[in-house]
């Protein structure tokens, strides 16, 4: 349902061989003319973390629908603007939180949305991640600096999204420290203890010093317990007996083999999360699905990005300023 008709790229050379390589009929060096010339109906912003707000801004203003990638800027402030431009013009408006499209996590938040644990009393959330040591070697020294907004606006942004989706609820207090491994700008590693509305604890671990990519999460609630991760899942309730235990085991195990499998057996190059979210986004437009409350969600992560922020700074606790 989609037909690529420009791209802008600021380094001509680059934008020459993007062109090329996915056949972009044209190409602009300024996203502000490929707005204005090109007949368009939606946008996927993929630039630098602190140029998202004003990209995103100037493509709502030319009547664009806009796929954001994570985050929805540097401030919360000027993206609920952006939220809030959003809906007064009627466009969708949708941040790249590919994590809430694994199917683990999705079947997570309607487990814990339909009371099957009980009251959620703890959450732990873990992002681990060697990049950008090993591996990923971004184009751009802005990655290192605040421009970037280091570990927490890299991977942290997506573990508050997948937290406050899976458990419903929004994060109001929380209490950070951090200790950076390498002689970054930025932070690099950071670690703490948040309290949400509805009055669950919680702890998280962010860092760029993972030894491969790690995500997971630990729930606990007054009937049960969850651990999540992409390709892992365990459900456990109190009523459960050893041998219950056991068959639950065997068939995690089962799952983990079988994911692990349909990886390798069919070279799959692309998680298959990515191309939900797009999908996701393009039904959005032409009235399939509803995707307008990301938006929302995205503000709350930046709200809670700065809360962490303002701890780490003020070495105590601090509550979260919501804007909804």
């Amino acid at each position: 349902d989609v037909k690529l008709e420009a791209a802008a790229e600021i380094d001509a050379k680059r934008g020459r061989r993007i062109g090329k390589k996915w056949n972009i009929p044209r190409i602009y060096r300024e996203y502000e003319r490929m707005f204005k010339n090109e007949s368009l109906d939606a946008v996927f912003v993929c630039v630098p973390h602190f140029l998202h707000s004003q990209v995103v801004s100037c493509a709502l203003k030319h009547d664009l629908h806009v796929f954001c990638e994570k985050p929805l800027g540097l401030s919360s402030d000027e993206a609920f603007k952006l939220v809030k431009e959003a809906s007064k013009r009627d466009l969708i408006l949708t941040v790249g939180y590919h994590l809430r499209y694994e199917n683990n996590f999705q079947k997570a938040s309607r487990i814990i949305s339909n009371m099957r644990l009980g009251k959620v009393t703890h959450a732990q959330g873990t992002f681990l991640s060697p990049a950008p040591y090993i591996g990923y070697r971004p184009r751009g020294e802005w990655f290192f600096t605040e421009k970037g907004g280091g570990v927490l606006y890299d991977i942290g942004c997506h573990l508050f999204d997948i937290l406050t989706y899976i458990l419903s609820d929004k994060i109001v207090e929380v209490s950070a420290h951090s200790s950076n491994v390498s002689y970054l700008k930025t932070i690099d590693n950071v670690a703490g203890v948040f309290k949400t509305e509805k009055g669950s604890l919680g702890t998280f671990n962010i860092g760029w010093q993972g030894i491969r990519y790690d995500v997971h999460l630990n729930i606990q609630g007054t009937g049960g317990s969850l651990f999540v991760t992409p390709s892992e899942f365990e459900e456990i309730h109190k009523s459960y007996r050893d041998l219950d235990k056991a068959f639950y085991y065997l068939n995690s195990i089962k799952r983990i083999i079988k994911t692990s499998m349909k990886y390798y057996l069919t070279d799959q190059k692309i998680d298959e999360s990515y191309i939900k979210e797009d999908r996701n986004f393009i039904d959005s437009i032409i009235g399939k699905e509803n995707s307008s409350n990301i938006g929302k969600e995205a503000v709350h992560v930046l709200e809670v990005l700065e809360a962490i922020k303002n701890s780490l700074k003020k070495g105590r606790t601090v509550k979260v300023n919501c804007h909804f």
